[in-house]
């Protein structure tokens, strides 16, 4: 399986193509907070091009979000999936005629987030101004995803074992969304012990550890 982890970049990018290369698999593995939407289309067309089949799992963010969900390829994602499509951030721009700073999306990057914009549409067989409205920076599991078009196929890869998702997972990994959209009782919470940073989980819902990823 072709991995997409972590943050999207050169990097990443040169590693999808090598796997593609030496892998002779059909199957992509993402799990990113986001990066250089460059990037991202480069692998997006790839994946249209060999229909790739595309597993989100973790976090998929803004640019990742798309490339986990545009693709032409059959989309799943793992329970535990949290989609998350970012607008782009604005910056202060000096008006020329004020000489006054206001917050406004570079010509750029506003242009970089209409193309990623387009692709979900094609994708979701949707007009543009409902997929503008899903980038609104709310995460969305992997049940809401389903019904929103976003996947194909939810995968539950073990037998329910006590916690929503169905998932073998321990305690301090990373929560999975229940079926009203909260967190189960496995969010995790840092506490210092014995030198270290160990995780343990805290039973208060909504106490999510905050993942503070890239805006493209």
């Amino acid at each position: 399986m072709i991995r997409v982890i972590g943050e999207i970049n050169a990097s990443t990018l040169y590693d999808y193509f090598i796997q593609c290369d030496c892998d002779n698999v059909d199957s992509i593995l993402i799990s990113s907070p986001g990066g250089d939407i460059g990037y991202t289309l480069a692998m997006l067309d790839d994946i249209d091009e060999h229909k790739r089949t595309t597993r989100a799992t973790g976090i998929c963010q803004s640019a990742a979000a798309v490339l986990a969900t545009a693709g032409e390829g059959k989309r799943t994602c793992t329970m535990d999936t949290l989609f998350r499509f970012i607008p782009p951030a604005p910056e202060p721009v000096k008006n020329p005629e004020t000489g006054i700073l206001e917050d406004k999306v570079p010509d750029l990057r506003w242009f970089l987030h209409t193309v990623l914009v387009a692709r979900l549409a094609q994708r979701l067989g949707r007009n543009k101004v409902e997929v503008y409205e899903l980038f609104d920076g709310e995460f969305i599991s992997s049940t809401r995803a389903l019904e929103l078009g976003l996947v194909d196929e939810v995968i539950t890869t073990e037998a329910s074992n006590g916690n929503p998702s169905g998932l073998s997972r321990s305690k301090g990994e990373a929560p999975a969304p229940d079926e009203v959209g909260g967190y189960d009782s496995y969010a995790p919470t840092p506490t210092r012990s014995s030198g270290d940073i160990r995780i343990q989980p805290t039973a208060e819902k909504g106490e999510t550890g905050d993942y503070i990823g890239w805006n493209f």
